[in-house]
């Protein structure tokens, strides 16, 4: 091999490891500029102004309804099962056997009434939720460029360790909520 031939591999490593040096200096570097500006970052009790809300409170409101409505009727049919136990007393085992069927069917319709009132919350709870995403989605956009948020975390107990009153944000949120038409 030619000592000119030998230079060419020795040159395109020397450019490769210079140009590769050249790269991580600029990465460096904007990882240095972004440092320089430490992150702002913002919490929010999410849970609390969905809350507050008006797709919240509605939900409240809706569920302490149904509540009532649901308790109303289980203490009818509880009502009813006892009186067709009190009426047993002394009957034949067929009447007997009748009306434990009877109970038993009241047995079921208290769970039916259950079950159906825990779709009716589940799914009015998805809907005012949604609701409340279109809500905040607004909200949460306005602050972030207002202010110039670089992060906003929903203030979970089980997620967020800490979060000092100065990053907190919900009462801002709540407001502005409660402002809108």
């Amino acid at each position: 091999m030619s000592p000119s031939n030998a230079s060419v591999p020795h040159r395109t490593r020397i450019l490769r490891a210079t140009l590769a040096g050249l790269l991580l200096l600029g990465v460096a570097n904007a990882a240095t500029a972004q440092v320089s500006q430490p992150a702002k970052i913002a919490v929010v009790d999410l849970e609390r102004v969905f809350a507050e809300s008006p797709p919240g409170q509605e939900l409240r409101a809706e569920v302490e309804t149904l509540q009532q409505t649901v308790l109303a009727d289980i203490e009818t049919k509880t009502k009813e099962a006892e009186a067709l136990r009190a009426s047993a007393v002394g009957k034949s085992v067929e009447e007997q056997t009748q009306i434990q069927r009877q109970i038993e069917d009241l047995d079921r319709e208290v769970r039916r009434v259950r079950e159906t009132a825990q779709r009716q919350i589940s799914t009015s709870e998805q809907e005012k939720r949604n609701g409340f995403q279109e809500l905040v989605q607004p909200i949460f956009a306005e602050i972030q460029q207002t202010q110039g948020f670089d992060l906003i975390l929903n203030m979970n107990r089980a997620i967020v360790i800490f979060a000092g009153p100065r990053i907190d944000i919900t009462e801002e949120i709540v407001a502005k909520i409660k402002a809108a038409p």
